[in-house]
């Protein structure tokens, strides 16, 4: 493991699985709770990709975690799952140091980059749901982000069995974020799984139930044997227990919201 202190903060990475690192800083929410953000970098035997950049916030802790595991000028691919601040803060800072890397997403990821992020067109490539990004021992394939936004795009890699998601399948956590979903206690996972999605995804409660059924059995039918969230304690020994867990949040009872500032009552 590495260990880099931003701040009073650490930015941490470790390999989680085959040639599979997670590059991971704790933000503090107010009022609490702790939001993971993680990256992953999969080092392949022909390719290297880099899933997600982080907050612009953390590009320093970024960049270091990620020269631990490799040299940025080997990466080849930079794989957006959407164009949020959180997920690609530090992409300018990492292109520069990564001079063959390709910005890999889909088509709503290549016009918000060409517009709002400024990133020449050469550095693009386009990717739709169902393509494959091959990486020797490592096949990544591209998947709709099955609970999210049409903006997002999920990776399956289909060698390791590793479902990477992006704010799907993420969890608020209390005190300190451990590596691995097995590691929080489940009450407190659930509580923190069911806020983070009902946050994220306003229509869970009018959402037509079959349909919504079908999607985690799609996801079932795959042998998923880890899910790996960019919000969320990594999850590997109990994939089903959480598909399970997710099917029950459309229905989830909460707990009340916090308190907010007086000028949030006027």
């Amino acid at each position: 493991m590495f260990d880099v202190m931003k701040g009073k903060t650490v930015t941490t990475s470790y390999e989680f699985t085959n040639d599979t690192h997670a590059i991971s800083f704790p933000y503090a929410m107010p009022e609490g709770p702790i939001l993971p953000i993680n990256q992953f970098v999969i080092r392949g035997s022909e390719k290297n990709i880099m899933l997600d950049t982080g907050p612009l916030l953390n590009a320093e802790g970024t960049i270091a975690a990620l020269s631990s595991v490799m040299n940025p000028q080997d990466l080849d691919y930079i794989f957006l799952t959407h164009m949020d601040l959180d997920h690609v803060g530090g992409l300018h800072e990492i292109l520069k140091l990564a001079p063959k890397a390709r910005v890999v997403g889909n088509m709503t990821v290549m016009g918000k980059g060409l517009s709002m992020y400024n990133i020449p067109p050469h550095r693009f490539a386009a990717v739709f749901p169902g393509q494959e990004i091959n990486l020797g021992n490592h096949v990544l394939r591209v998947e709709e982000s099955l609970l999210e936004d049409g903006h997002t795009s999920w990776l399956f890699d289909k060698t390791t069995r590793t479902f990477f998601t992006s704010d799907g399948f993420g969890s608020l956590q209390f005190g300190q974020v451990p590596q691995y979903a097995e590691m929080v206690d489940s009450n407190a996972y659930a509580q923190g799984f069911a806020m983070w999605q009902h946050m994220n995804f306003h229509m869970l409660p009018r959402l037509d139930m079959s349909q919504f059924r079908g999607i985690i059995n799609y996801m079932r039918s795959l042998d998923v044997r880890q899910i790996a969230s960019v919000h969320g304690p990594i999850v590997r020994e109990s994939v089903q227990g959480i598909f399970d867990l997710m099917e029950d949040v459309p229905g989830a009872e909460l707990p009340p919201h916090p308190e907010l500032p007086a000028i949030f009552h006027l």
